[in-house]
């Protein structure tokens, strides 16, 4: 069984077109990501600088297990996920495998001058 750990319980009725559509004008990068065989969704938003600062924190923590780095991202940025998504361990590695979906730099151009 997959470890939990700081990630908030999970709502019981899916969002409608509507409900996504708002969250849309508040946060334009979503994923939702759904695994078909066993019928489960989990909606995030794209983390902030503040979510991806309490997620170093959170992974750098005496004591501090591998994934808590996205299991931080997951309990700032989850709008949505249906119950007992992360109780099975291939679910929350592949939840977790997802989010370098979500691209938080810029493209620049460095040059040494």
């Amino acid at each position: 069984m997959a470890d939990t750990k700081k990630i908030q319980p999970a709502n019981t009725k899916r969002p409608d077109e509507a409900q996504i559509a708002e969250w849309k004008k508040k946060y334009p990068k979503m994923l939702k990501i759904y695994i078909a065989e066993d019928d489960k969704m989990l909606i995030l938003r794209e983390p902030g600088m503040k979510e991806m600062e309490l997620a170093t924190s959170a992974a750098r923590k005496a004591g501090a297990l591998p994934f808590d780095f996205n299991r931080s991202i997951v309990s700032s940025c989850k709008l949505y996920e249906d119950d007992g998504f992360f109780a099975d361990d291939k679910r929350a590695m592949t939840a977790f495998g997802e989010l370098d979906r979500f691209k938080l730099t810029k493209e620049v151009t460095v040059e040494e001058l």
